[in-house]
């Protein structure tokens, strides 16, 4: 299964960072290839995500649930593709960090099935790296906004 894991160091409070990452809705649209989700309860939803690896493209549902919930420190979840033989995880964390900063960082795991299933796992590494930096890239940039936007209504 190919996963990668990238952390950064912010200068964001840890609490405001928890505002933002305890809703999903907030980050799933910041996944790469997000195309939509649908909630069904607090814990599940189907998130509709478009896969480009070089020429290739699928638009794949996954069933997505939060398997971890721990305030303050991570979200964790799980995906089993609907209309593909996929399946993956992502774990978002959140630590303090030295002085005033903190950490984030974002686990990605992907696996193919089917018969096309190794090859496609080979194929897919550089796009679940991408996948985990472009996360905690677009999540650092809407906390900033956010933590300015709370010290702005101080």
């Amino acid at each position: 299964m190919p996963k990668v894991d990238y952390t950064t160091s912010v200068e964001i409070p840890l609490d405001t960072m928890w505002d933002f990452i305890k809703d999903f809705s907030n980050w799933a649209p910041m996944v790469k290839g997000y195309q939509t989700h649908e909630e069904i309860n607090d814990k599940e939803s189907i998130w509709t995500v478009r896969g480009e690896f070089g020429p290739f493209s699928r638009l794949t549902k996954f069933h997505t649930t939060i398997t971890e919930w721990e305030q303050r420190e991570r979200v964790a979840f799980e995906m089993r593709g609907l209309n593909e033989p996929v399946t993956g995880y992502g774990v978002v964390r959140l630590a303090e960090g030295e002085g005033t900063s903190s950490q984030i960082l974002a686990e990605v795991g992907f696996d193919a099935g089917g018969a096309l299933g190794p090859l496609i796992n080979r194929l897919v590494q550089p796009w679940v790296r991408t996948v985990a930096e472009e996360l905690v890239g677009k999540l650092v940039t809407a906390m900033t906004a956010a933590d300015a936007r709370a010290k702005a209504a101080v």
